[in-house]
């Protein structure tokens, strides 16, 4: 069984995700930026020049203001992957795949394959179809361009 290594972070990438907190850490002690974790943004609501948001902690509420706020949230950020409804529902599971699955791409070898998105992970996942002997694989995209780099490895060209 080939397996989907390509796309998700701290499985085939040459990063883990222990060497990135490591680099998080230095960068917040380098630059000595205010970072508050273990929060939910209950609210962000403009005062005057700046924005305060009010933060659900594990102590409490607190509300901090700033210029311009960085929710950083990760890939992860929305707390799951998800499925739409619309392919969950009336196709059976055996039939999809999320690109944060493990797939059996031998079981594609000689069939139509159809791809939702046009990310990185998605032109992988294609490509990794054809090369196992998928009849045929179609993108399906709702962007007017396609993407020309991968944000999640940018950062090596610099």
């Amino acid at each position: 069984m080939r397996r989907n290594t390509t796309s998700r972070p701290g499985r085939g990438w040459t990063r883990s995700r222990q060497d990135w907190q490591a680099y998080l850490r230095w960068f917040r002690r380098v630059t000595d930026i205010p970072v508050q974790n273990d929060a939910d943004v209950a609210a962000i609501r403009p005062e005057g020049a700046a924005l305060r948001l009010i933060l659900a902690t594990p102590t409490g509420r607190v509300e901090r203001f700033a210029r311009k706020p960085v929710l950083a949230t990760g890939i992860d950020g929305s707390r799951r992957w998800e499925i739409p409804g619309f392919i969950s529902r009336p196709i059976p599971p055996d039939r999809f795949a999320h690109t944060v699955q493990d797939i059996d791409f031998g079981r594609l070898a000689g069939r139509r394959i159809g791809v939702l998105g046009a990310g990185a992970s998605a032109f992988d996942n294609g490509a990794t179809a054809l090369e196992v002997s998928a009849g045929s694989v179609g993108l399906c995209l709702c962007r007017r361009d396609l993407p020309r780099i991968n944000p999640y490895s940018a950062h090596q060209s610099l």
